[in-house]
């Protein structure tokens, strides 16, 4: 990612993903994998370039869930919810592609529809 220019959304979008892998991996050793899983095996630098990886690809699928009935918080809500199916379907942020993350998505929205009913 060396001298890559993002967007402003991207930025955001990575900032959460950032503050999403703090506090899950502050919460207790079961959720610490959630940092880990961000790092990979190359540490904090690798991280930034995970989570900024993912920024790039995440919007659609945001715009997406946001329009078809999500209305919580992105960052306390969209975000955890949507990392979570993601930790479930990659094995490492290298195998987060855009269908996946539209498929993730869905899910939380079906999830986030069913609890309101």
């Amino acid at each position: 990612m060396k001298n890559k220019m993002v967007t402003e959304s991207e930025a955001l979008w990575a900032m959460m993903l950032w503050e999403w892998a703090l506090e899950e991996g502050a919460m207790d050793s079961d959720e610490a994998r959630t940092l880990e899983w961000l790092k990979q095996e190359e540490g904090a630098y690798q991280a930034r370039d995970n989570a900024l990886l993912i920024a790039q690809q995440v919007i659609p699928a945001s715009d997406w869930a946001y329009a078809n009935g999500f209305d919580d918080s992105e960052d306390w809500s969209f975000i955890p919810k949507l990392m979570s199916w993601v930790q479930e379907s990659c094995n490492n942020p290298a195998e987060v592609n855009p269908r996946i993350l539209m498929e993730c998505a869905k899910e939380v929205v079906r999830e986030h529809l069913e609890q309101r009913s």
